[in-house]
């Protein structure tokens, strides 16, 4: 996860005035960033024991919010998420193996065989299932 695509979502989803992301935009810039939702637990965990969620420390919080060998994974499910919307749609997908793999003609079926729940799109959960112990 690079910190400039942290920094673009901390600033899309917190306070333009005060620096700060609100409680209420957590979740939003959470899944923008991972795929996935954080618990309620979570982030009423975060907001009790930080004073403020600043871009600093949004974004020291991100950086190491994941185990080691997921961030090759999380680079690679963000660099496929063209749309920055936390999931991969099957057109990010396949212009992503385009980009990588030109003469690959297999994209939208492996985009099929990656999308487990059918839904159109590739969820964090997915995309590391079927990268599993390969990252």
């Amino acid at each position: 996860m690079s910190e400039s695509r942290i920094r673009a979502v901390f600033a899309r989803y917190s306070d333009p005035a005060t620096g700060i992301l609100p409680l209420e935009h957590f979740k939003e810039a959470s899944i923008a960033l991972t795929g996935s939702k954080p618990t309620k637990r979570t982030v009423i965990s975060l907001y009790t024991e930080l004073p403020v969620m600043d871009e600093d420390t949004f974004i020291r919080l991100q950086l190491t919010s994941l185990p080691t060998d997921h961030r090759l994974a999380k680079e690679v499910f963000q660099a496929l998420d063209w749309s920055c919307n936390g999931f991969i749609t099957r057109s990010d997908f396949v212009r992503g193996v385009r980009e990588v793999m030109p003469r690959f003609t297999g994209a939208g079926e492996l985009f099929d065989k990656v999308d487990w729940d059918s839904d159109g799109r590739v969820s964090w959960r997915e995309f590391l299932g079927v990268m599993g112990d390969g990252v």
